[in-house]
């Protein structure tokens, strides 16, 4: 009889033992969680203000300091003459019109560096909207020394409006109208795109007068249809 109450109190020790280290666990549990929940709380603030100080030094240091492994392009006016003259004149190739018309301006004024006359681009005419609008031309004329000419009545901003400029051409460069000259005398002779472009050019002009016979022919019947209506009904 002893034996089976020594038992039962040691049974009744043990769930004692049990529940006493479930209820310790639990009150650990929280404890770890609110200090898990203050951590992330001082975490978050402290991290803000460093954001913000990251965020500030790269707008003032700019991003060679904060990153100086990576290498950011340099602007067209930030390379050479020679260097800004050949990459115009690629990202010309594609329109084989201002590619033609460019190179026989630029050796107008190479073979007469001297008459004035051809110092001066009017970019509001006609000529130069239908053949020189094309990327980079305007950025080659700059490179090859032509710039706004500044007057009461011209006060257009160069790189954001070409429609109402007057470039002057401030002094004659033989080496960079020639070098200009040659690379677009290459374009003509080795590009794909300005081959591609030109034929397509000639394709459309020799069938324009086709088409305009076409609807010539078209309005010849009409009129003569109409003619003999008239007649008819009267």
């Amino acid at each position: 009889m002893m034996t089976t109450t020594t038992d039962e109190d040691d049974s009744e020790l043990q769930h004692a033992i049990q529940a006493s280290l479930m209820v310790g666990n639990n009150n650990n549990t929280h404890k770890n969680a609110g200090r898990a929940a203050a951590a992330t709380r001082t975490t978050t603030t402290s991290t803000a203000p460093e954001v913000v100080q990251i965020v500030t030094k790269m707008k003032k240091n700019g991003l060679t300091t904060t990153h100086p492994k990576v290498q950011m392009p340099k602007r067209l006016s930030q390379h050479d003459q020679e260097d800004v003259i050949l990459r115009c004149v690629n990202r010309v190739a594609p329109y084989s019109f201002s590619v033609d018309t460019l190179l026989r301006s630029l050796k107008t004024i190479q073979s007469n560096p001297s008459n004035r006359k051809f110092h001066t681009v009017n970019t509001s005419t006609v000529t130069f909207q239908r053949s020189l609008t094309a990327p980079g031309v305007l950025d080659l004329l700059k490179a090859l020394n032509f710039h706004p000419h500044h007057s009461p009545t011209n006060t257009t901003n160069f790189e954001n409006n070409n429609n109402q400029i007057i470039l002057t051409l401030s002094h004659y460069d033989a080496a960079a109208f020639y070098l200009g000259i040659s690379a677009l005398e290459q374009i003509q002779q080795t590009s794909p795109e300005y081959a591609r472009h030109k034929a397509l050019r000639l394709f459309q002009k020799e069938l324009a007068p086709a088409l305009n016979l076409k609807i010539d022919d078209n309005d010849n019947d009409n009129k003569e249809e109409a003619s003999a209506r008239k007649r008819y009904l009267s």
